[in-house]
Parts: C-alpha cells; sequence; structure tokens
C-alpha cells in the first residue's frame, strides 16, 4: 500500500511550499496524487488537492488554483467529513476573493 508514502509526499510538498520552493513543493503534490488516484484515497486526495490549489494562490495562479480546489471540494464532500469540507470551502473562499469574485466567495462561507 502506497498511500503511506503518497502521505509522506504531500506533508514534504507542504514543507517545500513553506520554504518557497514551489517547483519542488508542485513535483511532490504530484507524485502524491499520482498515488492516491491509482489507490482511490480520496480522502488523502482531496488534502493532496487541496494543498496543491493553496500553492497555485500563494503563485497568484488562481485560475489553475481555482481548478484544484474544485476537486478538492468534490472529493472532500464525497467523503463526508465535515472538517475536510471546511479546509476545502476555505481554499475556495480564498480564490474567489482573490479573483474579486465576492458572490461566489460568500458561497462557500457556511460550509
Amino acid at each position: 500500500d502506497n498511500t503511506g508514502l503518497a502521505v509522506i509526499l504531500n506533508n514534504l510538498g507542504v514543507i517545500y511550499a513553506r520554504m518557497n520552493k514551489t517547483d519542488e513543493a508542485l513535483k511532490l503534490y504530484t507524485e502524491s496524487e499520482k498515488i492516491l488516484t491509482e489507490a482511490d484515497d480520496i480522502n488523502d486526495l482531496a488534502f493532496t488537492l487541496n494543498n496543491v490549489a493553496s500553492l497555485y494562490i500563494d503563485l497568484k495562479d488562481y485560475d489553475k488554483a481555482l481548478n484544484y480546489g474544485i476537486k478538492a471540494m468534490q472529493l472532500s464532500r464525497k467523503t463526508g467529513f465535515p472538517d475536510q469540507v471546511k479546509y476545502a470551502a476555505n481554499t475556495l473562499r480564498k480564490i474567489y476573493r482573490q479573483k474579486g469574485d465576492f458572490k461566489k466567495e460568500s458561497l462557500f462561507s457556511s460550509q
């Protein structure tokens, strides 16, 4: 079971992102995403995709952030874990706020 490895890769990606080593972080997130997709582990995949969205927010690439944020939200809703849905909703709020779409931002304020 490689899901443990995928979680480690995701966590390392978080560390690299915090060190502003975005290329390395993205590589680790991508590898984690691949493993988790193959394992059909939607719970951990939702976290990884949300981290990718957050990285793209930091890079001010809001279209890519939105793409990953929406995928993270869809998976988070499937997991049924309220905290995970809130985490994804918070990321989507940040994206829509940065894009100046306050109406869509407000759609995620109650989740």
